[in-house]
């Protein structure tokens, strides 16, 4: 920051006079311009400015209205160029100052001053008066060259300051923002403790300390991206008084992350903002808040979906009910582009097709885990179904992560001392499993439709107990009878089964259901695609 003294000091200067807020676009095409007429003169650029904002003289200093503050501002100058910043205090003594004393004081009493630099919309003193004329006329005998900018367009409008406070303020295209500013607009500030509501009763979010006086994008949710310690994290940010919760009466910014769960006091993030998804709304109960907020989440999931760069599909039929997509992205913590190809057997897709598409990883489900072993190459040559593909130097590469999984499920078992398995189905599943399990005990028993055995399960298990494991591999239409007073394990291959899991709802049997085996399938699977949060 120059004194009077170091100006005093400089054998010839130009000058540039402006607030400089945002140091946007039209900032920079008129710095870049002044820099480059001094250089051709060889004299020194010094750019004058204000503090504060005139704005927050007339106006209550913390009123929202700056883009940004003393330290950003010339931080950004010094990027852009400028190394020498002469700040000028705008007080009630500069404020009645005419045009005139202004350009005496602040201008003509160095005789070194050569160049005075003018912007399209140059303004001094009471009033505002434009001074261009002025500045020509009191200058007019004195060796100082005068010289005017035109201003700057982008797309035929005029970028102003005043301009992008109203973008801003409006929330509602933040890409024309950037366009404007030259970088993307950022809300940064430092993380602090919240009242502890959200992950109590709503959802956890990270609290950022508003900087008093800067301009922020109007009451709502927006989907985002923060970066805290150069981590970049999906997120969905609230900006507003939380008039449900609350009777705020100052803005506060809260951040939820989609994908991960970090709690980080006292340290600086950076809020990147794309989309308005709502206005602040005040509801009725803290339940329709919660209902709402959940749709807000999926709403910038879907988002960020469509822009991930990890695609990965699903082959199968009646899958619309599948959870994958969810846990591949809790397991990667980030966004997964997921496919259903939810298809009859005539109508199963080509996986050249498929690939070609940018896919880096197809899972099959049932009926269809034999249907594409032609032309692949197997992992395990014994696997006569597979459930995960890949294409790897030119060629498809499969492997069962069911089988993965259920050996993994079934060593938890075992250690629990269980001697005795039971098991439903002869589907491929069914298959896998006895073949797991005789690897480990030999007291197996195996139940089907086929047989006709799986209707007499009820009277098989009535003597069991909790030694007794029986897994279920049937299909989704098949319903348990209620054995829920045997003290027996269940494991249940399907997963959100409505009528097994409330059959067995406090109940003496230990049932679990299929989603940990969906998370094992899921773990090892992304392990094959050489897929990892990282």
């Amino acid at each position: 920051m120059m004194t009077p003294a170091k100006i005093e000091s400089l054998k010839a200067f130009g000058i540039l006079i402006g607030n400089f807020d945002g140091v946007h676009l039209g900032h920079q095409s008129l710095i870049d311009n002044f820099i480059k007429t001094c250089g051709e003169r060889k004299i020194t650029p010094v750019l004058y400015t204000f503090s504060p904002h005139p704005y927050h003289f007339f106006h209550d200093s913390k009123s929202p209205f700056i883009i940004l503050d003393n330290n950003k501002k010339y931080l950004k100058l010094k990027e852009v160029g400028i190394k020498n910043v002469y700040e000028i205090e705008f007080d009630e003594n500069l404020q009645k100052m005419s045009p005139e004393e202004f350009i005496n004081k602040y201008l003509l009493s160095n005789s070194n001053l050569k160049l005075v630099y003018l912007g399209h919309d140059f303004r001094l003193g009471k009033g505002k008066i434009d001074s261009r004329e002025l500045i020509r006329t009191m200058t007019k005998n004195m060796d100082i060259e005068i010289i005017e900018s035109k201003s700057f367009k982008l797309n035929d409008q005029i970028v102003s300051s005043s301009a992008i406070r109203k973008l801003i303020k409006e929330g509602n295209d933040f890409d024309l923002i950037e366009k404007f500013l030259g970088e993307r607009y950022i809300i940064d500030g430092t993380i602090v403790k919240g009242a502890g509501l959200g992950s109590t009763k709503l959802v956890p979010t990270i609290n950022i300390d508003p900087i008093t006086g800067l301009i922020y994008p109007s009451a709502g949710v927006y989907i985002s991206e923060i970066e805290i310690q150069g981590q970049v994290y999906p997120s969905v940010t609230n900006i507003g008084i939380k008039p449900t919760v609350s009777n705020a009466e100052i803005v506060n910014i809260e951040t939820h992350l989609l994908y991960n769960n970090i709690l980080i006091e006292n340290k600086i993030i950076k809020i990147n903002l794309f989309r308005k998804i709502r206005a602040e709304i005040k509801f009725s109960s803290i339940s329709l808040l919660k209902e709402q907020i959940e749709k807000d989440i999926n709403q910038a999931k879907n988002y960020f979906r469509l822009r991930s760069n990890v695609k990965l599909g699903l082959i199968g039929k009646n899958i619309a009910h599948s959870q994958s997509q969810q846990i591949y992205e809790e397991l990667l913590e980030k966004a997964v582009d997921y496919t259903l190809f939810d298809v009859e057997e005539n109508e199963l897709p080509d996986l050249k097709t498929i690939m070609k598409s940018g896919f880096l990883g197809i899972s099959i489900t049932s009926p269809y885990k034999n249907k594409y072993l032609k032309d692949i190459s197997i992992v395990n040559e014994a696997d006569t179904s597979i459930n995960v593909i890949k294409f790897e130097k030119n060629k498809f590469i499969a492997t069962n992560t069911d089988r993965l999984a259920i050996s993994e499920i079934l060593d938890r078992y075992i250690k629990q001392k269980i001697g005795k398995i039971i098991i439903l189905g002869n589907g491929a599943m069914a298959t896998i499993v006895e073949e797991e399990a005789r690897k480990r005990i030999s007291h197996i028993v195996l139940l089907s439709r086929q047989n006709e055995s799986l209707d007499s399960l009820e009277k098989i298990v009535i003597n069991e107990n909790k030694n007794t494991l029986i897994v279920n591999c049937c299909s989704r239409s098949y319903n348990l009878p209620n054995i829920s007073d045997i003290d027996l394990n269940i494991w249940d291959l399907n997963y959100d089964h409505t009528h097994n899991a409330n059959t067995f709802n406090n109940s003496r049997a230990n049932y679990i259901d299929g989603v940990e085996m969906l998370r094992l399938q899921a773990k090892y699977a992304l392990s094959f695609w050489n897929l990892s949060k990282d």
